[in-house]
């Protein structure tokens, strides 16, 4: 059953999006709130599933009001992920490395000017603050996408990235489903660099806390064959990584795809707790902004590499089989 709509802010008014964003940073930076419009809008993005066309969930984005008082609960925004039979996979608030929550991005060394900040842990004052939700026209994506504002700001409040997250299922069958992520990150202060290592810094994925519990049974991972094993769980030459729940009474695979046209050259973390993903290091410009795609292939059962491989190509760009490619 879906949540019942919720009321969340515009981001659109007769501005496009990118009048909108230099508008509000603006305001913002002169410590003034931009008028805001509520319109209803879900924190769920959803695909009909079978014959009956009966909506499923497959992510659900969590965000609240930031509170400096409960900074550790207010500090990020994130999307737990959802199985085709609607098992809950991700970790939420809490638990072993409690800034690790479900599907999520940020960067350790967050570079403007002279200053660096920690858009990973969130632990010196940086948040990142929930905006509304936008059009799909906005990133280019389909009608039933979600699009989110996110704003990364300093501890003074100031906004050093603003981000349009969106999330869309873009093909679905019965035990899997693909997710589309879609990250366009924004600055007109100055010019950024997004930098880390691979273990605190990129898109990435983590498992329910089960699987950080004492003697529990790690996320096991499936890679292509020519990935390169640089030690502490880090790896290069991929351009895709698959984990495999095993839970109590099912297993579940999650394979995430690094979209074919992102910048710089890429490294994977695969903590054997269940927190993966890649990261790169790459500058965010005012004169142009950067886009960063991944696709999440979130299946029922256990899937072998051949399988992974076959998802991966198709959606990197085998143009007989793959989705429509949205620049």
């Amino acid at each position: 059953m879906l949540r019942s709509p919720r009321i969340v802010l515009s981001l659109l008014t007769a501005l496009s999006a990118t009048a909108f964003t230099e508008s509000t940073c603006a305001q913002n930076q002169g410590r003034q709130q931009p008028e805001r419009r509520k319109i209803e809008g879900s924190a769920d993005v959803v695909y009909s599933s079978g014959d009956s066309g009966a909506a499923k969930i497959a992510a659900s984005i969590v965000e609240k009001d930031w509170d400096p008082k409960d900074a550790r609960a207010t500090c990020k925004v994130f999307h737990h992920l959802f199985a085709p039979d609607g098992t809950q996979l991700t970790k939420g608030l809490g638990g072993k490395f409690e800034h690790h929550r479900g599907l999520f991005t940020g960067w350790n060394k967050t570079k403007i000017g002279d200053k660096t900040y920690d858009f990973w842990h969130l632990n010196k004052g940086e948040y990142q603050r929930f905006g509304g939700h936008g059009t799909p026209a906005f990133l280019n994506m389909g009608k039933d996408a979600q699009i989110s504002l996110i704003d990364w700001c300093d501890p003074a409040g100031a906004i050093v990235i603003r981000e349009l997250r969106g999330l869309e299922v873009t093909e679905h069958h019965g035990d899997y489903y693909v997710l589309h992520l879609r990250s366009k990150c924004m600055t007109i202060r100055k010019d950024v660099v997004l930098a880390g290592d691979p273990h605190h810094a990129g898109q990435q994925f983590r498992a329910l806390q089960q699987f950080a519990e004492e003697n529990a049974k790690p996320v096991v991972y499936v890679r292509p064959a020519g990935a390169k094993d640089e030690g502490n769980d880090i790896w290069t030459n991929c351009n895709w990584t698959a984990g495999v729940l095993e839970l109590e009474k099912a297993s579940y695979t999650v394979l995430q795809v690094d979209g074919l046209d992102n910048p710089g050259k890429s490294k994977w973390s695969t903590r054997p707790y269940g927190r993966f993903g890649v990261t790169r290091t790459t500058p965010v410009k005012k004169s142009q902004p950067l886009i960063l795609n991944q696709f999440f292939v979130v299946a029922n059962g256990k899937r072998d590499a051949a399988w992974c491989a076959e998802q991966a190509a198709k959606l990197r760009g085998d143009k007989k089989t793959a989705p429509k490619k949205r620049p």
